[in-house]
């Protein structure tokens, strides 16, 4: 079935916090959750993050900018910052880093809010395709 999205879903936003030192960037991406993570399930959507960046940094399928593992934080248990370090911010990883998170929310635990995208709500991706289907 195909995926619809609104076109606030595919807007792309400023992201949070971006900094710059010498050749790298740091940019921060905030993540809301539908409800408090268990430890062991911050746990594994920290493993998510490094897991991405292993495949990103080691496959060289996507660019050789990542300059190091990604952290991760949780300042609230149903809400994870994340900073990704790099040399540039374009690139196809975006791709595997949203089909990863989008896994992680239809699995693990919804994620409501990317930054400011709802794109990854599970909720509301089930209301889609209620409507698609009636």
């Amino acid at each position: 079935m195909k995926q619809s999205y609104t076109l606030n879903d595919l807007t792309t936003w400023s992201i949070d916090v971006q900094t710059k030192d010498g050749q790298i960037i740091a940019h921060t991406h905030t993540v809301q959750f539908m409800r408090p993570l268990t430890t062991t399930e911050q746990q594994r959507f920290n493993r998510l993050m490094v897991s991405f960046y292993d495949v990103v940094y080691f496959s060289h399928r996507f660019g050789d900018g990542f300059q190091a593992e990604p952290t991760v934080v949780f300042t609230t248990a149903d809400k994870a910052i994340y900073t990704l370090y790099q040399r540039g911010l374009p690139g196809p990883w975006k791709d595997l880093l949203f089909a990863m998170l989008a896994t992680f929310s239809a699995e693990v635990v919804g994620i409501v809010r990317h930054d400011h995208s709802q794109a990854l709500n599970p909720t509301r991706l089930s209301a889609l395709m209620t409507e698609q289907i009636i």
